[in-house]
């Protein structure tokens, strides 16, 4: 399947943006905040059928904010 890459990347600022607002109204340890984030990105992967190598920047983001999250925790130590 072709992915209409400019549509993709557009989608991706857009989630970026809302992860900016997301952050703005729920604590990043929050558990709304957790699941409007995966729920969210696997909304886009749909979106573009899971092509390989949308799953890969998607699954960047998520371990990019998995490892905040452990640095958060493991700093709380």
């Amino acid at each position: 399947m072709k992915v209409d890459w400019d549509a993709f990347f557009d989608d991706l600022k857009k989630w970026m943006e809302a992860n900016n607002v997301m952050l703005q109204k729920y604590s990043f340890t929050s558990d709304e905040y957790w699941e409007w984030l995966v729920k969210t990105l696997s909304v886009i992967e749909s979106r573009y059928h899971q092509h390989p190598l949308v799953v890969g920047f998607l699954s960047a983001i998520l371990e990019y904010q998995e490892n905040i999250w452990r640095n958060f925790y493991g700093s709380q130590k």
